[in-house]
């Protein structure tokens, strides 16, 4: 393995850091694109003798990609298997082909990249709002950020909450309702 090791630190030093360079639309961010990806790398591993390759397999029945990376002279290589999350449709589960490769191959070569879409999926904002927004509605909103939902009653934070009350009003506001037959509450 030490003629591949070589060739990936020769390959490490050469590739830079790589800039996003495709907007999310639903998350409003920037994501480095397997295209751009591969047109950085690519021709700096070609130079020095390294192959990539990202054939589809299975894990355990499951949908994988396979990320090979080999030392073109020696023959010795690298690899890594990354299981796939299954989608319904073939257009989805290209898609997510795609993100996987891109990961993978980020990942297997250690490179550093401009790039937080994974971290606006698990914290979406809304562009413009610092504040919490307040939702005016009777009927469920399904909001993409919790945290950024206030009680219409209370005017406190909400964290996991589709409606436009926190359950501790909620329950204040059923409280009230409540009457028995002779029409006094409980």
């Amino acid at each position: 393995m030490k003629n591949l090791y070589l060739k990936l630190l020769e390959a490490q030093k050469q590739i830079k850091t790589l800039k996003k360079d495709t907007e999310n639309p639903y998350y409003h961010s920037m994501y480095l694109d397997i295209n751009s990806l591969l047109g950085e790398i690519k021709p700096i591993l070609s130079k020095i003798g390294i192959v990539i390759l990202q054939p589809l397999t299975h894990l355990e029945g499951r949908p994988a990609i396979q990320t090979i990376i080999i030392d073109s002279e020696s023959g010795e290589m690298l690899q890594s298997i990354t299981p796939l999350i299954e989608a319904n449709d073939a257009q989805k589960q290209g898609a997510v082909v795609t993100y996987f490769r891109r990961y993978a191959l980020v990942a297997m070569l250690c490179l550093s990249a401009e790039d937080d879409d994974a971290n606006s999926a698990v914290h979406p904002t809304h562009a413009g709002h610092d504040k919490p927004v307040k939702v005016h509605t009777d009927e469920p909103v399904y909001i993409k950020d919790p945290s950024n939902h206030v009680c219409d009653t209370c005017g406190k934070p909400m964290t996991n909450s589709k409606f436009k009350t926190c359950f501790t009003c909620n329950q204040k506001k059923k409280e009230k309702q409540e009457i028995n037959l002779d029409g006094v509450p409980f």
